[in-house]
């Protein structure tokens, strides 16, 4: 900032002064202030006459300000500077307590894995995110198989309208040809009256293009209604084959179900008269589940006398053995006997699987 210059009242011009006194009296004046004086003593300093002193001195004057100015802009940023180095020192001061340790989060028990037996320890807030996660799977599982159920009503909804139309353009093709006269004799409606056989003819050609374009739609409209059949029986057979899996986990085993399938399809055909074309005619899974129930009973049940046969050796050969803690020959007999009662009583196949197992 500049210093302020006081004005100063400029004395009146003496009278008579003569160029040569001008110009002395300014050097004078001029020895006088080389030794740069204050403000303060800048302000009692008398004015001269002469314009050009008047702008030397104006201009040291300013030059001297601008200097004080940046000496106090220095001094006021040395001020501020220490201003805020101190605020940076107080604010490392909290960081110490950042440091301190967190309390352990509160943990809560969740069911763990795909069935939910089992259970564990987790954070709070995990436990949240995982019921949330779970949350937005089951709301996008329920979406999907609502909309998966929409299009195929509306999947359905088409066939059926293919299909209702392929039976109105039938109908169509059946009525154009029960509307069609019997054809005359030609020849000679042509040779009797010339005029009557070219109107005849001209509208029985068009009566004829009618029919066949129905026929020709009723056929287009066919070949939809068996395309749409044909993927609806895909994805039933899709779903009886996944049906079919469900029942009999062991047939996931491509292997064991080409083992045990065409065995199943020869006790049906040779046991109980099915023929070919019967046997082709399966789709149901509950047909082929059926089946398969019949036909292990059917083998267990010729087994029958083999597995009576063990067991009795397997008796006699507990009677025989050596003395023994009679205890457990009691335990290995009675556990024996209840396998076989509980074949008897049941049929069941598994029972008679273990006990063949426990006699070898």
């Amino acid at each position: 900032m500049g210093t302020t210059v006081q004005p100063v009242n400029k004395p009146a011009e003496p009278a008579g002064l003569t160029m040569d006194q001008g110009v002395s009296e300014l050097s004078k004046w001029l020895s006088d202030t080389e030794e740069s004086p204050s403000g303060a003593e800048r302000a009692q300093e008398k004015p001269t006459t002469d314009p050009a002193a008047d702008e030397a001195r104006r201009k040291r004057d300013e030059g001297d300000s601008e200097a004080e100015a940046a000496k106090k802009l220095e001094a006021l940023d040395g001020e501020a500077d220490d201003e805020e180095l101190a605020p940076e020192e107080e604010e490392e001061a909290p960081l110490e307590d950042e440091e301190e340790e967190l309390p352990p989060p509160k943990m809560v028990r969740v069911p763990k894995g795909e069935d939910g037996s089992e259970w564990e320890l987790v954070p709070e807030q995990e436990a949240k995110n995982r019921y949330l996660l779970r949350q937005q799977h089951t709301k996008a599982t329920q979406q999907l198989a609502e909309d998966r159920r929409a299009a195929a009503a509306e999947k359905e909804e088409a066939a059926k309208v293919r299909e209702d139309y392929a039976g109105a353009v039938a109908q169509l093709h059946e009525a154009l040809k029960a509307q069609a006269p019997k054809e005359p004799d030609w020849n000679l409606l042509r040779d009797n009256d010339p005029d009557l056989f070219a109107r005849t003819w001209a509208a029985h050609q068009l009566q004829q293009r009618g029919i066949a374009e129905a026929a020709a739609e009723r056929d287009r409209a066919v070949v939809e209604v068996n395309k749409d059949r044909a993927v609806k029986m895909q994805e039933y057979m899709q779903g009886e084959r996944r049906s079919l899996l469900e029942k009999i986990p062991t047939w996931a085993d491509a292997a064991v179900q080409k083992e045990e399938f065409p065995k199943i399809l020869a006790y049906l055909k040779d046991s109980e008269g099915f023929t070919d074309d019967e046997l082709n005619s399966f789709a149901s899974h509950k047909v082929i589940v059926a089946a398969r129930k019949a036909y292990l009973y059917d083998q267990m049940q010729k087994n029958k006398p083999v597995t009576k046969n063990l067991i009795r050796q397997k008796q006699a050969a507990v009677k025989t053995v050596e003395p023994g803690p009679a205890a457990s020959s009691r335990r290995t007999v009675s556990r024996d006997q209840r396998t076989f009662n509980e074949l008897k009583r049941t049929g069941d196949a598994r029972a008679g699987a273990k006990l063949i197992e426990s006699l070898i």
